[in-house]
């Protein structure tokens, strides 16, 4: 019982440490250290390993429930992180009226958002409010420029 407990300490140290591959190293050693607790014949009808492994069970599914949200969030905050670099490179090319360009990384950030469709909404929202803002912004205003060029040169 001790061995299985001191892994679940571990996995919790290693948890607080964002050291996660370890963490789920120490809950499995717990669990093969339960399983062989479970299975030795001797222990079969004491209450105190019955009460043990039941809390032992409550407890890795606890850390393993924590360990999954911080990867998680992890996993969204670099979805985040990389949709937002590319949005704003599109901005950037805009910005510096390299239209093409920008319309291109634009169509990279629409497809990188279909493809991390997992992702959580309120990451892809704002982003996907800048794109389209970035859009509506090239048809205001590129578009119409080149309306009025068409319009000159066509006199």
């Amino acid at each position: 019982m001790a061995k299985t407990r001191s892994r679940l300490a571990a996995g919790a140290d290693a948890l607080s440490h964002h050291r996660h591959e370890e963490c789920l190293r120490a809950l499995q050693e717990a669990d093969d250290a339960a399983s062989l607790l479970a299975s030795d014949e001797r222990f079969f009808n004491h209450t105190a390993v019955a009460v043990f492994l039941t809390e032992h069970q409550a407890a890795a599914t606890a850390l393993r429930s924590k360990v999954k949200d911080t990867l998680r969030e992890r996993t969204m905050a670099d979805v985040k992180r990389r949709l937002s670099a590319a949005m704003s490179q599109a901005e950037e090319l805009y910005a510096h009226f390299r239209f093409e360009e920008a319309l291109a990384q634009l169509h990279v950030v629409r497809t990188m958002m279909e493809e991390e469709a997992g992702a959580e909404a309120e990451n892809n929202a704002e982003i996907a409010a800048r794109a389209t803002a970035l859009t509506e912004r090239h048809q205001k205003e590129h578009l119409a420029r080149e309306a009025v060029r068409r319009a000159l040169s066509a006199r």
